[in-house]
């Protein structure tokens, strides 16, 4: 199940993230990665990990993790993951971020325990 869950949060991150691999093709010695010049996304390890807490809360609530936009910021001492939903064919948006696919919600999470500080789930 974990597996299962890590490689849902990688295809994700990796379908919604800009094309900046080819910015960074050098690992910290100076030597040309493998296979870095073909990647269309990539997600920053230090992310992935709060993404894996959100979605392991996130999967007991909510629909089809491929119907949402997840939004990172980093704080000094949280991350905030914002799961948002995308919009169904021919639905219009709705007050308070709420689809037919899901609503939005919102993770605090903090970078020294990795937990679950707040959960808010906007209407």
């Amino acid at each position: 199940m974990r597996n299962t869950i890590i490689y849902l949060i990688a295809f994700i991150f990796l379908s919604l993230s800009e094309n900046t691999a080819s910015k960074n093709l050098y690992n910290q010695k100076g030597r040309k990665m493998e296979n870095s010049e073909n990647a269309n996304y990539m997600i920053l390890g230090k992310y992935f990990i709060y993404s894996i807490i959100a979605y392991e809360d996130f999967e007991k609530k909510q629909k089809n993790i491929e119907d949402f936009i997840i939004y990172i910021k980093d704080e000094d001492n949280e991350i905030e993951l914002t799961f948002h939903p995308n919009l169904a064919k021919g639905e219009s948006p709705m007050l308070g971020g709420k689809t037919s696919l899901g609503r939005t919600v919102v993770y605090l999470i903090s970078k020294k325990d990795k937990k679950i500080i707040k959960i808010n789930y906007q209407k």
